[in-house]
């Protein structure tokens, strides 16, 4: 199995025990999969100066604690989502500054399915969906951004957040319920 190929697990399964030249490649692969998504995740919490840093320490504290990773429940994705939700709220705590989770909607939405998922990704291409998607809270502008920007499950969502999954199915219900009223309101 290449490494383009392998899984998630399966990379960090190298990362842990293989040689050097498949630990390297495992690694780059990690964060040639990964990467784009998680800067296009803390931009909105660290702010575009600090995302880079952020997502650079994010790969660190991987190879660092890849001995910690276990494969189960929580995915890989979730695992990094989750350093990297941790690292960007510390680096806009030490600064100082609260910068809401705001432009969730300058990303495309990863299609779910056909029907109502397609018609959301075609309106949020719009200033409108921006604009209510703006006015949303923090956490469910995350939620949001979570399930329909990167196309994280909600039990990927929860270990992300720290929340239950109910509880994050319930924010991502009320929030979409939130965009629809203010959408349909003329």
């Amino acid at each position: 199995m290449t490494t383009a190929s392998a899984s998630d697990d399966t990379l960090m399964g190298r990362l842990r025990g293989g040689s050097r030249a498949a630990r390297d490649a495992a690694f780059q692969e990690l964060v040639r999969r990964h990467a784009r998504g998680l800067r296009a995740y803390v931009v909105p919490i660290a702010g575009a100066a600090q995302a880079d840093d952020v997502i650079q320490d994010t790969f660190l504290r991987v190879y660092q604690h890849r001995d910690r990773y276990e494969t189960g429940p929580a995915t890989f994705r979730s695992w990094a989502y989750r350093i990297a939700r941790n690292l960007a709220l510390n680096k806009r705590r030490k600064e100082g500054r609260v910068r809401p989770l705001a432009d969730v909607g300058s990303g495309r939405l990863v299609a779910q399915e056909r029907g109502p998922a397609q018609r959301f990704d075609a309106a949020l291409e719009g200033g409108a969906v921006r604009a209510a998607v703006g006015d949303l809270g923090d956490a469910d502008r995350e939620v949001i951004a979570l399930r329909f920007q990167r196309g994280l499950s909600y039990a990927e969502i929860a270990e992300v957040t720290g929340a239950s999954p109910a509880a994050v199915k319930q924010r991502a219900w009320r929030a979409l319920r939130r965009l629809r009223q203010t959408l349909e309101t003329p």
